[in-house]
This record gives structure tokens, C-alpha cells and sequence, in this order.
């Protein structure tokens, strides 16, 4: 066993003290300890409503194409259906429907007038005036552009994923400008294969109502380090420190 005299004993004594002084000076006064996590994969999507046909009829009227901005109650499309007697029975009768009913406006004995649900973008709009649908027929889809998402996964282990709830600047990269974001949802648990977990987060700004690719995000979290964190990364760093003055001697 390696004895060492008095005076290297002081020295050590010495090094230590003055170690644990500037570190405890640092958390107290300097330090702005931050931890940050990088997503390993990232995808923007933006929610959307599916607009469908509730019987089956003609398409009479369209006053949409793709890409056109719509207000809520705007008229998109006008069907020409035999079958509206027994819809408006179903209004009357199911609670579910009749909540749909501020969307469908009867317009003639025969005619059906479908309207915008809330304001956005018509997407993948695949008919034209004369077409034959079927009850419960996809007609197309408007895109709630004010409302991005971004889902994405991170590697953590199991004190990060407790501490995620803490990561309060989340910052969104895109191929042309950063933006900030707020997480919204974080899995129930770690996935055990990958060490992952899924967090959603919800953009705090429109994006011009243009399609995002997720090859072009990156998505980062920070979170201020606590003072008992602070404590602890310092105390950890010391004792290295401690380690490495003892092996040099």
C-alpha cells in the first residue's frame, strides 16, 4: 500500500480544498448548467378532417379544388340525393349525428350542401361535378395548417424520461427557419427494444401553409439544469478530479 508523506498528504489536502472552492463558487454564482436531447427521427404532420359524402347521390355543384383556403360554414360541395328523408331521421334520432348536422345544410328536397366543418386547406380532392357517390364516399380532406404537429422519438434513459416533463424550450429546425414548439404528449413508457420514447409537440407558429419535409427537422429539447442537478454533475466532476490527482501521485 502506497504511503504518502506529509507534505503530499497537505498538497493533496491543498488541490481538494481548492477544487471544491471554485466548484461550489460555480454553482452558486456562475454555472447555468442546461441538458439538452436531440430527436433520433422526427415527422411533421398537420391534423386534418375527412369530408364524406352521408348518402349516396350525384355530385351536383363543387366549389372547391385542391390547394383553395376555406372558412367554417363555407358550402364545398352540393349532392343530389333521393336518400335525404331518412338522413334527416338519423339526425334526429343518433346524438352523434345531430352534432354533424351543423355541416350539412338541406338545400332543396333532393339537394345536400356539405360545409366546411372549420376554416383550413382542401386537400386531396379526386372528383368532379357528375360523379356518383356512395353513402359514407371519401370526397377530399381540409388541413388545419394552424395547428402543426411533430412527432418524434428520443433516446433516453430512465431519468430522462422522468425529468421530460421538465424540458421547457423545445426548438423545431426546419430547412429554413427554427421555431419554437411545446410538448404535448410523451408515451407511457420507454420502448425496452430501442430505449426510446415517443413525444409530441405541438408548433407555436404557422408555417405558411406549406408540406414540411421530416428529412429537413430536427427537433431539440433543453431544460435548466436544478440547483441539486447542478449539485450533483459538480460533485461528480470533483470526484473525478479527486480520482485523477490521486493517480498522478
Amino acid at each position: 500500500m502506497k504511503v504518502f508523506s506529509k507534505k503530499t498528504t497537505l498538497r493533496l489536502i491543498l488541490i481538494i480544498f481548492i477544487i471544491y472552492s471554485i466548484s461550489i463558487y460555480l454553482i452558486l454564482f456562475k454555472i447555468d448548467s442546461s441538458y439538452t436531447l436531440t430527436a433520433v427521427q422526427a415527422e411533421v404532420t398537420v391534423p386534418s378532417s375527412l369530408i364524406s359524402s352521408p348518402v349516396k347521390g350525384i355530385v351536383k355543384n363543387l366549389y372547391v379544388k385542391n390547394g383553395d383556403i376555406v372558412n367554417k360554414g363555407d358550402t364545398l360541395v352540393v349532392i343530389d340525393s333521393i336518400d335525404l328523408t331518412e338522413l334527416l331521421s338519423k339526425l334526429k334520432d343518433n346524438q352523434n349525428l345531430l352534432e354533424l348536422s351543423s355541416i350539412y345544410q338541406l338545400t332543396q328536397n333532393t339537394e345536400l350542401a356539405i360545409r366546411a366543418p372549420a376554416s383550413g386547406t382542401v386537400s386531396n380532392l379526386l372528383f368532379v361535378e357528375g360523379t356518383n357517390v356512395e353513402e359514407s364516399s371519401y370526397l377530399f380532406s381540409i388541413l388545419f395548417f394552424d395547428k402543426y404537429f411533430v412527432s418524434s422519438s428520443f433516446k433516453v434513459n430512465s431519468k430522462q424520461y422522468f425529468s421530460l416533463p421538465s424540458y421547457d424550450n423545445v426548438q423545431i429546425a426546419l430547412f429554413d427557419k427554427t421555431v419554437a414548439g411545446k410538448i404535448d404528449y410523451i408515451s407511457d413508457q420507454i420502448d425496452p427494444r430501442t430505449s426510446q420514447v415517443n413525444v409530441k409537440i405541438i408548433l407555436a407558429e404557422e408555417l405558411g401553409r406549406k408540406p414540411i419535409h421530416s428529412e429537413n427537422v430536427i427537433v431539440t429539447i433543453t431544460k435548466k439544469a436544478s440547483f441539486s442537478e447542478k449539485i450533483q454533475d459538480t460533485l461528480n466532476n470533483l470526484f473525478e478530479s479527486i480520482k485523477n490527482a490521486f493517480k498522478s501521485y
